[in-house]
């Protein structure tokens, strides 16, 4: 054999066993089987936190309150997406998924996201799931698991980027013609907080009246992440009056307190109505269970002989208590004319979006 065909036949050698070995890494790579290509579908969405009217909620009538600051906050750092089927299972997460601030407005917080699954949704009908600012999340995420995560609520802390509301927000989603090669647009989903909002203004025209103190009665300082609804439809029916969950839920070690203060964050001399405004974000509380104390709100004026007094969470229509739920606004105005006469106040129930309560109530003293 010549130097030349030797040499062609050692580059023929050499070249076979690279292939070979080539082949086996590959092989040994996924166990022997060739690996198949996974398929993808590919979603985007929008979330609202506090959205007032769209074009597809248009209310009977009333406004909706959007929220402000920290109420609307989602950290996009721990957002979880998942979807299920109709029935409720579990089918898996989206991935991989950006998401873009689209701002504030009249509307609230909207966000846009735009991710990728590898759950089959080719039927077009299924349900998708958003979790937010939530502490920690269940590595079994059953629709029970999620109803029985909770958070924990330090009144000592104001809202904040790093003490932000739990939200929640779930959605029957049902299209045609779902394809992987396609982005499908869900729609809009909207966010639930965790978390009640109680407002107390002190309207007084003659700068005479001046809190002393300020206090809801009893509070909880545990509350669920996530309200027991499996459908939008639950919390969303395009009708003011109605747009809320419609009852609390809260668990059995709810870690009951008592008498936090409220939080000044605005002063008559300051503020644009020249009224004092204070503050408080609470978890819910029930205040129709007979083995619960009642929560209330007590007040005392200064330079005033009337002592403590209390403003209970009743409905001025059916007169029964109202629960502390989540998602809603209650706004309370006090206004006291003189010592000889009741305080007068309002009461404002706002889904974050109103059921305006306008009555006069009589107080209860402070033997209560």
């Amino acid at each position: 054999m010549t130097l030349n065909r030797f040499q062609m036949w050692m580059y023929a050698v050499i070249a076979t066993l690279m292939a070979m070995c080539l082949g086996a890494c590959s092989e040994a790579g996924t166990g022997g089987e060739p690996e198949e290509p996974a398929t993808w579908y590919h979603a985007g969405f929008y979330l609202t936190v506090g959205e007032q009217n769209t074009t597809s909620r248009a209310p009977q009538e009333g406004t909706y309150d959007p929220g402000e600051g920290y109420e609307n906050y989602v950290d996009l750092d721990n957002v979880q997406v998942h979807l299920y089927d109709m029935a409720g299972n579990y089918s898996g997460p989206v991935t991989d998924f950006t998401i873009t601030p689209i701002g504030e407005s009249s509307g609230g917080k909207r966000y846009k996201l735009d991710g990728k699954t590898k759950v089959n949704i080719s039927s077009g009908k299924f349900k998708v799931v958003v979790l937010a600012n939530w502490p920690s999340y269940p590595e079994n995420l059953s629709f029970g698991n999620l109803w029985e995560t909770t958070f924990t609520f330090n009144p000592s802390v104001p809202l904040s980027s790093a003490n932000a509301l739990p939200l929640y927000g779930v959605k029957d989603v049902s299209l045609t013609d779902v394809k992987p090669t396609q982005l499908v647009n869900l729609g809009t989903i909207h966010l639930l907080r965790a978390g009640a909002k109680i407002e107390v203004i002190v309207d007084d025209p003659e700068d005479f009246w001046y809190v002393k103190t300020l206090r809801l009665t009893h509070y909880n300082t545990v509350g669920f992440c996530a309200p027991q609804v499996m459908s939008q439809s639950e919390y969303v029916k395009d009708n003011w009056n109605q747009d809320y969950v419609g009852r609390a839920f809260v668990p059995e070690n709810s870690g009951v307190r008592t008498d936090l203060d409220f939080r000044k964050i605005a002063d008559r001399t300051e503020s644009a109505d020249h009224k004092d405004h204070y503050l408080l974000y609470v978890p819910e509380y029930y205040n129709n269970v007979e083995s619960i104390p009642m929560s209330q709100i007590s007040v005392e004026f200064e330079n005033s002989t009337s002592g403590v007094q209390y403003i209970p969470f009743y409905h001025p229509v059916s007169g029964n208590t109202m629960d502390i739920m989540r998602n809603l606004w209650y706004k309370i105005t006090i206004r006291k004319k003189d010592e000889n006469s009741n305080i007068r106040f309002e009461v404002d129930v706002i889904p974050y979006k109103v059921c305006e309560l306008d009555p006069i109530f009589g107080l209860t003293p402070a033997t209560h």
